[in-house]
């Protein structure tokens, strides 16, 4: 059942634009925000690999205001994405395991 959620969050993000993941980043606080970030990655990382980075270096920078664990879990998640865009599959699981902890 959780693959099938992922993949279907994965569908569902899919079919925003750009502008209206930004939009919602900017509109939203706190938990929200990161889950708002962590769509701008996924979405990026296949699209515009350097607006990609850009978010994970938000979600880092985002988490450092905050200081909550889950964003920090969000910031690990993103960074692994990110990572994994280029080949490096062991690097991401390390940073997603991070985040797990």
């Amino acid at each position: 059942m959780p693959i099938l959620a992922f993949c279907l969050s994965i569908s569902i993000m899919s079919a925003q634009s750009p502008d209206s993941i930004e939009l919602r980043i900017a509109q939203t606080q706190g938990l929200k925000k990161a889950v708002a970030i962590n769509d701008a990655v996924l979405f990026f990382v296949r699209s515009d690999i350097s607006r990609a980075k850009h978010w994970v270096d938000e979600s880092y920078n985002f988490y450092d205001k905050e200081r909550d664990p889950l964003i920090q879990a969000y910031a690990h998640l993103n960074h692994g994405l990110y990572i994994f865009a280029f080949g490096l599959p062991d690097s991401a699981i390390r940073l997603v395991e991070r985040g797990r902890k």
